[in-house]
């Protein structure tokens, strides 16, 4: 009786793992379908070892020009709106020396011209100007004017845009404040 016992037991345990090879092999396999000739099974897959990716994405290149932006995208949007404008205002507080009331204001006009990554300002006109100092409205503008340099990501473009400088701004760029500490005549850097 302890034979038929442990025989019965054995049929049941070898029964299992016959079940569970069964359901693992129909996982792998794809279903058949009506008139279709079957599909060549496949190996499983052994277990334990992690599959490898078939496919790979190439590095880029050391040396190799980032991405362009594209056109509409936000990150052109504030390179155009705002990073640009604040380099130029850098550029032009480098005219001012002090001793001007900080709201004082001048306001460009330029066309910025990008074509294969060489980035140039061009047709720089002066707006509407409380400055009051002609001497110092043309160095801004010629500052401006002569401002150019490389940007590899941004894309061919020709545009116009406007620039609007306060003497307030100067202070950010060069730690002048706006009235001349000692009482001499402000400046101008040629």
């Amino acid at each position: 009786m302890k034979v038929v016992i442990a025989l019965f037991g054995l049929v049941l345990v070898c029964a299992g793992w016959w079940l569970r090879h069964e359901e693992a092999s129909a996982l792998a396999r794809p279903a058949a379908t009506p008139g279709l000739a079957a599909p060549i099974e496949q190996p499983a897959p052994q277990l334990g070892r992690p599959r490898l990716p078939t496919t790979t994405v190439a590095a880029p290149t050391p040396g190799a020009p980032p991405e362009k932006l594209a056109l509409g995208d936000e990150a052109l949007r504030k390179r155009l709106d705002e990073v640009i404008p604040s380099r130029l205002s850098g550029e032009a507080a480098r005219c001012y020396k002090g001793g001007l009331d900080r709201n004082r204001r001048v306001d460009l006009t330029y066309r910025l011209h990008v074509e294969d990554s060489r980035v140039v300002v061009r047709d720089v006109r002066m707006g509407e100007s409380t400055l009051g100092d002609r001497a110092l409205e043309e160095c801004i503008r010629q500052r401006v004017a002569s401002s150019s340099w490389r940007d590899e990501q941004l894309p061919d473009i020709d545009e116009e845009d406007n620039l609007y400088l306060s003497v307030r701004q100067f202070k950010s760029f060069t730690g002048i404040d706006s009235e001349s500490s000692d009482g001499t005549e402000p400046g101008i850097a040629h």
